[in-house]
């Protein structure tokens, strides 16, 4: 049988650092999936991108041949390129949310995915069948971008992808912003892709779900060298260690807060929540995709109004939104306190501004410092997380998801806070560069900054001090217990 997507000595340069980026060869036949696998920055997305004939500038191939169903793909950026890419191919980018247009309801947006001409009946049917598949909530057609969480959005955009059955799928992270059983909805998507005869490409650093999902991995290394292809290779377990700040003084104090859901109707996310977050802690705040933990942090910096309740910082009251959603009215000093590391890196980062520039400048506005301390400090930032010096110079949309959202952990830092609310910090990252991420913080949180940390990631909720699970608008504090590779299993206390 002759295969459907053949990369045959493919080679790509960057003119934008004079690196040879890796592109393994891959041969997939009908039915077949292949899961790219490795650190940030080695690639994988501009493998995928190279398939939708989209490189980003400066990026160009140097060497080889991609055939589809043995005919050569048109060169990328052009026109035909385009054409072929309509007519074969369902993508889920890195940023899903940021492929939602804000003001066109889910529905309409998903059914973009189907071919021209598709009835009305036939694409209102489609559409709903993909989103309940998905798990996705009764009216979620209904609603806009902004009216579902991070993990809603994945999904949404995943619908779209795949609701068109196209023969090719090009997924990134397809699971970064997902629970377990979530992403088993994922998997299962992909399978019954398969089963149709189809084909997969699909970028994850959830070595775990990769190797449940039964697929072929290929890992890349950080330039120009394939590594390993194969069975996933399931991550070392993190080393343990003790609590840190699970004796110290209270520095944010949350009571009675209750959050609303986006829309207003329906009873609320986040029902009389209560929380002592303490100085030098790691609390991880785990729960189902939707159940509202990115909206509980937005509330405590300031950017979504609650419904009741209170929130203090070392006792003295924290100003939160107000009933019109207007953003807290805080003084620099509180601002400088209590920084949000958001779940997007892509809409945390200014396009226009270099890296430097955009960690720099907390640095500058909120503690004050000179213009050449202030990039002083963003250096060492940017290196300390991760990002080598000839990243520093770049804008956002040169680098990879991974290096963007270590730059947004750079940026959050560089306000020198008390308090870090960490929304998935590690989704985008390998299990190694996560480590070294968490390490950062460790040595954060040993200076005193506490951290409460939104994650799925089984080692942060295995460095945590304390877990919560925040579910059916219930948030209780649990036990938990990280064996091996598996899941975090969470008891009630």
């Amino acid at each position: 049988m002759r295969p459907l997507l053949e990369l045959d000595g493919v080679r790509l340069v960057d003119r934008n650092s004079s690196h040879v980026l890796p592109c393994p060869p891959i041969t997939l036949g009908p039915g077949e999936a292949v899961v790219l696998a490795g650190p940030s920055g080695a690639g994988k997305t501009t493998v995928l991108r190279l398939l939708l004939g989209a490189l980003r500038p400066g990026v160009e191939p140097a060497a080889g041949t991609v055939r589809w169903d043995g005919v050569p793909l048109p060169a990328p950026g052009t026109g035909a390129a385009r054409r072929w890419r309509r007519a074969h191919v369902g993508h889920l980018a890195q940023d899903p949310a940021g492929t939602l247009d804000p003001l066109r309801r889910i529905g309409p947006a998903v059914a973009d995915g189907l071919p021209p001409g598709t009835p009305r009946s036939v694409r209102g049917r489609r559409v709903t069948e993909v989103l309940t598949r998905l798990g996705l909530p009764d009216d979620a057609a209904r609603r806009l971008p902004h009216q579902l969480s991070g993990g809603q959005a994945q999904r949404a955009a995943l619908a779209r992808a795949v609701v068109g059955e196209p023969r090719l799928l090009l997924l990134d992270e397809p699971t970064s912003a997902l629970d377990e059983d979530t992403a088993d909805l994922v998997a299962a998507e992909i399978r019954r892709h398969l089963a149709r005869g189809g084909a997969a490409v699909v970028v994850s650093h959830d070595l775990s779900w990769a190797e449940r999902s039964g697929h072929r991995v290929v890992e890349l290394a950080a330039r120009d060298e394939q590594v390993s292809a194969g069975p996933a290779p399931l991550p070392s377990p993190p080393p343990s260690r003790p609590a840190a700040g699970s004796g110290g003084p209270v520095v944010l104090r949350i009571r009675g807060l209750t959050v609303g859901r986006p829309g207003g109707s329906g009873p609320p996310l986040v029902a009389d929540a209560g929380l002592d977050l303490r100085r030098g802690e790691l609390v991880a705040l785990l729960g189902p995709s939707g159940a509202g933990k990115s909206t509980f942090l937005s509330v405590l910096a300031g950017l979504h109004p609650p419904l009741a309740g209170r929130v203090e910082l070392h006792g003295a009251p924290l100003a939160l939104a107000d009933a019109e959603g207007r953003t807290a009215r805080r003084d620099r000093a509180a601002r400088a306190a209590v920084q949000l590391l958001g779940q997007d890196p892509d809409g945390e980062l200014n396009p226009a501004h270099r890296l430097v520039t955009a960690v720099a400048r907390p640095a500058r506005v909120l503690r004050g410092l000179p213009r050449g301390r202030a990039r002083a400090a963003a250096l060492g930032l940017l290196t300390e997380t991760g990002l080598e010096e000839e990243l520093h110079g770049r804008r956002p949309g040169a680098c990879s998801g991974g290096q963007r959202q270590r730059a947004v952990a750079a940026r959050s830092l560089a306000a020198d806070p008390e308090v870090l609310l960490a929304d998935e910090p590690t989704s985008a990252l390998d299990a190694g560069t996560a480590r070294a991420l968490l390490d950062v913080l460790d040595r954060r949180r040993a200076e005193g900054m506490a951290v409460l940390a939104v994650t799925h990631d089984r080692d942060v909720a295995a460095r945590a001090d304390r877990v919560y699970e925040l579910r059916d608008g219930l948030l209780e504090e649990r036990r938990r217990t990280v064996s091996g590779h598996g899941p975090v299993t969470l008891e009630e206390t």
